[in-house]
């Protein structure tokens, strides 16, 4: 079976961000901004939120936070 292309970009009043963008985000946040090795982050949740143009997020289960779409 081969493997299925896709494309998931979330669009709102002329802003959009796509998964791709929302992880390399978190990943950024992840290492730089909360000091912890890449490697570390197993798992993430993400809540958008457009009409606040907003990303919330919860990392392996314990740290949460935000970011701006």
């Amino acid at each position: 079976k081969t493997a299925i292309e896709e494309k998931f970009v979330i669009q709102f009043s002329g802003k959009d961000i796509s998964k791709e963008e929302m992880m390399n985000r978190m990943n950024q946040i992840w290492v730089e901004a909360l000091g912890k090795k890449a490697s570390a982050l197993k798992k993430v949740a993400f809540y958008v939120k457009p009409e606040e143009s907003m990303v919330y997020y919860v990392a392996n289960d314990t740290i949460s936070g935000q970011f701006e779409i």
